[in-house]
C-alpha cells in the first residue's frame, strides 16, 4: 500500500507501507511516527489536514471520515 503525503513546501511524499491492511495505522500519530522513521520527518513537526482542518494526533481516521483505499 501507498501512501501519498505532501508537505507544506509543496514536496510530493510517496511512501511504500509494504502491507495490505491498514490496521497498524488506526491514529494518525501511527502514520506520522511511520513517517518519521521512513523519511526522518521530526513527528512534531507533522500535522495532518483534511478538508482545511488540522487533525489532532489522537484522531481516528474513522472520526475525521478518511477513509483508506487499497490498490
Amino acid at each position: 500500500m501507498k501512501i501519498i503525503a505532501k508537505t507544506f513546501k509543496g514536496e510530493v511524499i510517496n511512501i511504500d507501507i509494504g502491507l495490505q491492511s491498514t490496521a497498524h495505522l488506526q491514529k494518525i500519530l501511527q502514520l506520522n511516527e511511520f513517517i518519521h522513521k521512513e523519511k526522518g520527518l521530526e513527528v512534531d513537526s507533522q500535522k495532518v489536514v483534511f478538508k482545511g482542518k488540522a487533525t489532532n494526533n489522537t484522531d481516528v481516521w474513522s472520526e475525521i471520515r478518511i477513509k483508506w483505499t487499497i490498490f
